[in-house]
């Protein structure tokens, strides 16, 4: 007994000893002027037709600059929902849209946001439909590369299904720009912006 209490007294002996042997983290250097982070956008910049809007932006503004709904809008949205694909057309330009009423209180869908805006890069049969003229950050647009993307927007998340490849660069939690690339032909067909701010 006695025995075994000397060697747990030369143990905790030596492990202080260790101890004492340890070099001092010193707390770590705070600069005078640290840099403040560069403010995080909490609107998505694009321009429709050569005119310039911040998503979200109000589907009146949109009607006001002569897009009409081609869906049925009558009616309300209930507070804190959105209903998609509700189609938009300004000559022959045709986008789909997300309305959501980001309020408290039963709003008309007429009075709502648009939060998400999705423009396709094709012409149909007739000749009715042409690539949407959609620009984003002033640069961003159907001909723009991967490696111009990438280069503003930064980093995306990439998947892929049978038919497309798609880019996805989340910007904040509610905030996201999606890129779609028709695998067979590797042109982009698709632009879409969402904040559900």
């Amino acid at each position: 007994m006695i025995r075994t209490k000397i060697k747990i007294l030369a143990v905790l002996f030596l492990l202080s000893a260790c101890s004492a042997d340890k070099p001092q983290v010193e707390p770590p250097v705070v600069p005078e002027d640290p840099e403040v982070p560069e403010k995080v956008e909490d609107v998505i910049h694009f321009t429709l037709v050569g005119v310039g809007y911040e998503l979200p932006v109000s589907f009146e503004t949109l009607i006001n600059d002569g897009w009409t709904a081609v869906d049925n809008v009558d009616g309300t949205l209930e507070p804190h929902k959105y209903i998609s694909d509700v189609y938009m057309r300004k000559g022959t330009n045709l986008i789909s849209v997300s309305l959501h009423n980001n309020t408290d209180t039963e709003q008309e869908k007429l009075d709502s946001l648009v939060a998400a805006i999705s423009a396709e890069n094709r012409t149909s049969v007739n000749g009715q439909d042409q690539p949407v003229d959609i620009q984003l950050k002033d640069s961003i647009d159907f001909s723009s590369s991967e490696d111009e993307i990438n280069s503003i927007l930064g980093e995306p998340v990439a998947e892929e299904n049978e038919v497309f490849r798609t880019l996805t660069y989340q910007h904040n939690k509610v905030m996201k720009t999606e890129i779609k690339y028709h695998k067979s032909s590797g042109n982009m067909r698709w632009i879409t912006i969402q904040n559900f701010k």
